[in-house]
């Protein structure tokens, strides 16, 4: 779903998080699934989060918030073709490891909430590639990051998975699970939060967040650029460490 929706109220959760995006200059709107915008016990919600997208010089005046969930959802450029296959193959592995989850839905792109570390475009001299990002940047924007996953709470649709590519945004990712930040919000509840421990350690964390939803075990999963080449980080390498997926059984 797109969010440009939004304004003719299609969707509670989406007029909320335009809300959210839209207080940022040259902002993007994430790419919200049916699983997300109606979510259902059966079906499984996934969250990605990316770094950065970059628009052109000659489209910099033509920005379109939109633009981002329709790459996304159409797997339009090489990066969100490895999202997808990234992203789809680590849920459906974990679909089929884990007890709690074990039978739900995973259906493309009706599964997955995007978005970015980086909440707005950058110019494509200073975001072409993941290196250029300099760490202020995600830094400046976590607290988007706190705000949408309370919003995420409030309508009932906590993610099983959250799958953050690349380390940059690792941090900021799992430490908003954690004191303070978990102190602090008006919907999500944490209720428990561990880490795994050997080679999967700052890969790989265990939530049992609550919202309007309920309370549901899930999974925060560190995976490398879809365009780097080393093994670890891997969804390969992932899905072949043992201590991961014997937290996915609560």
């Amino acid at each position: 779903m797109l969010l440009n929706d939004a304004a003719n109220g299609t969707s509670n959760l989406a007029a909320t998080l335009k809300a959210i995006y839209s207080k940022r200059d040259n902002h993007i709107l994430p790419f919200v699934g049916a699983a997300f915008d109606h979510p259902a016990s059966d079906k499984l919600r996934v969250l990605v989060v990316g770094i950065n997208a970059y628009v052109s010089a000659n489209d910099w005046d033509k920005i379109n918030p939109a633009w981002f969930a329709r790459w996304f959802e159409h797997s339009a450029h090489r990066f969100y073709k490895g999202v997808k296959e990234e992203a789809t193959n680590l849920a459906a592995a974990l679909v089929d490891r884990s007890e709690a989850l074990h039978g739900m839905k995973l259906v493309w792109p009706d599964s997955f909430y995007a978005t970015n570390a980086i909440k707005t475009y950058l110019p494509e001299a200073d975001g072409k590639r993941a290196d250029q990002v300099s760490p202020e940047p995600p830094d400046e924007h976590a607290s988007t990051w706190r705000d949408e996953l309370d919003a995420i709470a409030e309508h009932g649709a906590l993610p099983h998975l959250i799958v953050i590519f690349g380390e940059p945004f690792w941090k900021h990712a799992w430490s908003a699970f954690k004191p303070p930040h978990s102190d602090n919000y008006k919907h999500l509840r944490v209720l428990d939060h561990q880490h795994t421990n050997g080679p999967s350690l700052h890969f790989v964390n265990r939530l049992r967040p609550g919202g309007a939803n309920g309370e549901q075990t899930a999974l925060l999963v560190r995976l490398r650029h879809p365009s780097s080449r080393t093994k670890k980080g891997s969804v390969s390498w992932l899905l072949a460490q043992k201590d991961p997926w014997s937290l996915a059984k609560g």
